[in-house]
């Protein structure tokens, strides 16, 4: 349950606190008793509050498994402890007081609404409580009432893939820095997804004289940046990326604007400070939200329809999920042939969408076997005569220079790192569910 935490003292003055509390052993004797401010150990005099502990049991009293524990604290913080022997049975109640104590409190003179709570979970055999702010318990209560608000393990298995696999890491980190290491690369992942979404869908309304994409890197601050002048630029005619625009308001554009200045510490020799469960828990369900009835993927064998040149069909697979193989496959029909290097995003129901290239693709890892999935390839930097792509599983950076075999794909970052270039959508791209034969 929830319990006001910054409830002035004073309202409690000269009123009697209660509590049960179950006794291990029966005091036929006698009882000591010690008030503690921050240790379980009677013996560190330094956390004790009473320096008198023992009450004698009168002789006749009954006694129970458990005893009322009564606290009486004056205004001056005078407590006066009273020990109340056969609790339950009113008739033979025998209340024994203890020996006044000085109370280490304080209180405010002038009291203000309580807006902060403490959280009590009772386990079986240990407890804890935690600190709540009324904001938290706000968001709580209408996350609750949000069927599209999932927590992390739900999240990793409908994300998609680039941000689902450093996810899934994350959530299986023992170390301090293995933590740290991939709750960061969980963040940009995530953080790059809707970065890469919402500059495609902005590059289809701009009149193509934008340079948002110029500097460009994969690392929060610049991903975080894209966002927010793409945003700024035609963020109110996005419809394939509305979902991303809450990330620009209120306390979620506080928090992450913190997340992303927080999360670059450790590339200094810092530790971060940041709530990572919290934040990838808020960004992930706003690229969820983004995602909603979309597919993430590529096409695989897609070839002409019989006695067709003008359509072609095949199947597109949607990448989700913390690792290949993917299973959530979908028949293709429509009158392109899409070569299976290319990733798109896709609305089903209004069978258009957007590719994603030239900043996610696939095929670059040439060094596979025969019997292992292409993985995919992310945009990460430029540099003065070659560009880095990263893949999603750890393994070497891939360098594309204007000479070499992917040069098409060097020259096509090197144009949007000059200036943001035109992008079409796709339509009439049919895609239905397909059961694995």
């Amino acid at each position: 349950m929830l319990l006001p935490s910054s409830s002035s003292l004073k309202g409690l003055a000269d009123k009697p606190l209660r509590w049960k509390v179950r006794l291990t052993k029966a005091p036929t004797q006698r009882l000591d008793y010690y008030f503690m401010r921050s240790s379980f150990d009677h013996t560190e005099v330094s956390a004790l509050q009473n320096i008198d502990h023992t009450v004698f049991t009168p002789k006749g009293a009954s006694i129970g498994s458990s005893i009322l524990v009564e606290l009486l604290v004056r205004e001056d913080g005078t407590a006066e402890p009273t020990f109340i022997y056969g609790h339950g049975e009113q008739k033979r109640n025998t209340p024994v007081r203890g020996r006044s104590f000085a109370l280490d409190m304080t209180y405010a003179a002038n009291e203000k609404g309580a807006n902060t709570y403490l959280g009590f979970d009772f386990g079986t055999s240990t407890s804890s409580l935690c600190y709540v702010q009324a904001d938290d318990v706000q968001v709580f209560a209408k996350r609750s009432n949000d069927q599209k608000w999932l927590n992390l393990n739900s999240l990793v298995e409908i994300l998609p893939y680039a941000a689902a696999h450093p996810l899934t890491r994350f959530m299986s980190a023992t170390g301090r820095d293995e933590y740290e290491r991939w709750g960061r690369e969980a963040f940009e992942a995530i953080l790059m997804l809707i970065s890469y979404t919402c500059y495609q869908e902005h590059c289809t309304l701009d009149d193509v004289k934008s340079s948002h994409f110029k500097g460009m890197k994969r690392s929060a601050g610049p991903l975080w940046g894209l966002i927010k002048k793409c945003a700024d630029a035609t963020g109110k005619n996005w419809t394939f990326a509305k979902e991303a625009l809450p990330l620009l308001d209120g306390t979620l554009f506080t928090e992450m604007d913190d997340a992303v200045s927080k999360v670059v510490a450790p590339k200094h020799g810092k530790r971060a400070k940041l709530d990572y469960p919290r934040t990838l828990e808020q960004l992930g369900n706003v690229l969820n939200k983004i995602m909603a009835g979309k597919l993430l993927g590529y096409f695989e064998d897609v070839r002409p329809m019989p006695f067709r040149t003008d359509r072609y069909t095949g199947i597109f697979r949607n990448a989700r999920g913390s690792s290949p193989p993917f299973i959530d496959i979908y028949r293709y029909e429509g009158a392109q042939n899409y070569p299976p290097e290319f990733v798109f995003v896709f609305d089903v129901e209004s069978q258009r969408g957007l590719s994603l290239y030239p900043f996610i693709l696939r095929g670059l890892d040439t060094t596979r076997t025969a019997y292992q999935d292409p993985d995919f390839f992310i945009f990460d930097i430029a540099r003065e005569r070659n560009v880095g792509f990263r893949a999603v599983q750890e393994r070497e950076e891939v360098t594309l220079d204007p000479e070499g075999e992917y040069a098409v794909v060097y020259n096509d970052i090197a144009k949007r790192l000059e200036t943001d270039q035109r992008q079409s959508w796709i339509h009439g791209v049919q895609l239905t569910p397909r059961e694995i034969e």
